[in-house]
């Protein structure tokens, strides 16, 4: 199993990677773009499974998180 911070690293990369191929397309391109669907579907593909395999990381919220707390 993977330790919380590699794998909240996994995470973030995966979803940048996600980021940089939508960014400067706009709906329609993105739905012509086949190639670039495929990428995007992939990537969200392997954020959700590294979701599936740590659940308990997802599901407990730290409380008094400083700057986010009141």
């Amino acid at each position: 199993m993977i330790t919380t911070a590699p794998l909240l690293k996994l995470i973030e990369d995966t979803g940048e990677g996600v980021l940089v191929l939508v960014d400067s397309l706009d709906e329609t391109e993105f739905a012509r773009s086949r190639l670039t669907r495929s990428e995007v579907d992939r990537l969200l593909r392997l954020m959700g499974g590294w979701r599936a395999k740590s659940p308990d990381l997802f599901k407990k919220r730290p409380k008094n998180l400083p700057g986010l707390d009141s």
